[in-house]
């Protein structure tokens, strides 16, 4: 297992912001009372910025960042992803221009958010609450992202060590067992980490096989678009180095990838080979891997 986790990379990545929204409940009660139903039956939530671009734009750029993590790495444990150590610097390149945007939009909210704070009461009238606004230094405490990088540990580094010399032998045994107990959990997390890329590939092959195989179902670019993303992206994804993996991979890419969209969409040979080429993939994934 060293070979390969010394050559991993786990990363995590949080994000916290102001959502603006929140429960409204004395107009919760209003509405139970109106339709003489529990207050647990219906809770009406109020926008407390509705009209904030700028904080509309900092939640968008928050879901790109958590698109582009999820897309480039895999799920290792909770809080924690993985990739291989050889694409960091893909993944960084990416990632830090989006992250830097992410910090210019949150400081283009907070100039504004004074004045918006007034605005909203305007906007929500007899449903603004002054309490539900943080002031401005505190909404700038609401906001923060964090990427953090660590290197996978190896159970092979694990040393139990004995207080005394009578206690050598025991903290040998220890050792060996912790060690062992530990690379069964890394090997079940290899395995629950490669399934997750499995299933990449497993959809984006049955996706295509569906829309070519039946000669008059329509389909978006990004049919092919993101079937060339996914091959790019296996090299780093594929963190045990499965050669089946890398071969279904070359043949995705044989054959879906080569192809534009436009020639697809014609009736005929080549999307009829294609169409059996995607089912082809299912096939051999059907020996080791279930959807």
């Amino acid at each position: 297992m060293s070979t390969v986790s010394n050559k991993l990379i786990t990363v995590a990545l949080n994000i916290s912001e102001w959502k603006a929204n929140k429960k409204d409940k004395r107009i919760t009660q209003q509405v139970a009372h109106q339709h003489g139903t529990p207050q647990e039956a219906a809770r009406v939530y109020k926008s407390l910025l509705p009209m904030s671009s700028a904080l509309d734009k900092v939640h968008q750029q928050s879901g790109a960042i958590r698109t582009l993590y999820y897309r480039r790495t895999v799920p290792w444990e909770y809080g924690q992803n993985v990739f291989k150590a050889s694409a960091y610097l893909d993944f960084a390149n990416e990632m830090r221009p989006m992250i830097a945007q992410w910090k210019q939009l949150v400081k283009e909210f907070l100039a504004v958010y004074p004045q918006q704070r007034i605005d909203a009461a305007m906007i929500l009238n007899g449903m603004y609450d002054p309490a539900d606004y943080p002031e401005p230094e505190e909404m700038e405490r609401k906001f923060d992202l964090t990427l953090r990088f660590r290197p996978l540990p190896e159970a092979g580094h694990i040393v139990i060590e004995a207080a005394e010399e009578a206690q050598s032998e025991a903290a040998e045994a220890a050792t060996r067992e912790l060690r062992a107990e530990l690379e069964a959990g890394i090997r079940a997390q290899y395995g629950d980490a490669m399934n997750s890329v499995w299933k990449r590939l497993y959809e984006t092959a049955k996706h295509a096989h569906d829309r070519l195989s039946d000669p008059n179902a329509r389909f978006h670019d990004s049919l092919i678009e993101n079937a060339r993303e996914l091959v790019g992206l296996l090299p780093s994804l594929n963190i045990a180095n499965d050669q089946t993996m890398n071969d279904l991979a070359a043949q995705l890419k044989a054959s879906l990838c080569t192809h534009s969209p436009e020639v697809l969409r014609q009736p005929g040979v080549t999307r009829a080979e294609t169409a059996r080429a995607m089912a082809d993939i299912m096939s051999k994934m059907g020996a080791f891997y279930s959807a």
